[in-house]
C-alpha cells in the first residue's frame, strides 16, 4: 500500500514535466530517389519537425539506427511556416532536416575525383540529436514516406 501511494505521488509530480519530453514533433518524413544519368542514383531524405514556444533548436548530429553511422545533413528553419498562437502559448516553429546518399556511383571519368562513400543503412531509420535551451535531446524518425522517383537532366 505504501509503495502504491509513493508511486502515485511521484507520477503526479512528474506529470507536468511530461510535456518537456516532447520538445519537437515530426510533421513529415520523406524519401525520394533521383536518377541523374551519368551522375548516378541518389536518394534524398527530408524530415520536417515543429516545436512549440520560443525554444531555439539546433541540430547536433544525425545517426542511423542500424549501424550508428554519422550522416552529413542540412538544417533550415522554415520562416514562412512560423505561426503565432494565442497569448501565453508562444509560437509554433518549423524546421527541415535533409540528408542523402549515393545509391549507384557515377560513371568514372578522367577528370572526376574518385569519391568512394560508404553506403549507409537507413532501413531502421535515423536518430536526430538536437539542443534546446542548452539541454540535449533526441528523437527518432523510423518511417519515411516514399515520394515518386525523379529523373534529373
Amino acid at each position: 500500500m505504501r509503495n502504491t501511494i509513493i508511486c502515485l505521488i511521484l507520477a503526479y509530480c512528474l506529470l507536468p514535466t511530461a510535456d518537456s519530453f516532447s520538445q519537437v514533433k515530426i510533421i513529415k518524413a520523406t524519401s525520394q530517389k533521383t536518377f541523374r544519368g551519368i551522375g548516378g542514383v541518389l536518394i534524398n531524405y527530408s524530415v520536417e519537425i515543429k516545436s512549440k514556444g520560443n525554444k531555439k533548436i539546433e541540430i547536433d548530429s544525425v545517426k542511423t539506427i542500424a549501424d550508428t553511422s554519422v550522416i552529413k545533413f542540412y538544417f533550415k528553419k522554415n520562416e514562412s511556416l512560423t505561426l503565432t498562437l494565442s497569448k501565453g502559448e508562444g509560437a509554433i516553429q518549423t524546421y527541415k532536416i535533409t540528408f542523402g546518399q549515393l545509391l549507384v556511383k557515377a560513371e568514372k571519368c578522367k577528370t572526376c575525383r574518385d569519391a568512394d562513400s560508404k553506403t549507409v543503412d537507413f532501413t531502421k531509420g535515423v536518430i536526430i540529436y538536437y539542443k534546446s535551451n542548452d539541454k540535449k535531446h533526441f528523437f527518432k524518425a523510423t518511417k519515411f514516406e516514399q515520394l515518386p522517383d525523379v529523373k534529373a537532366p
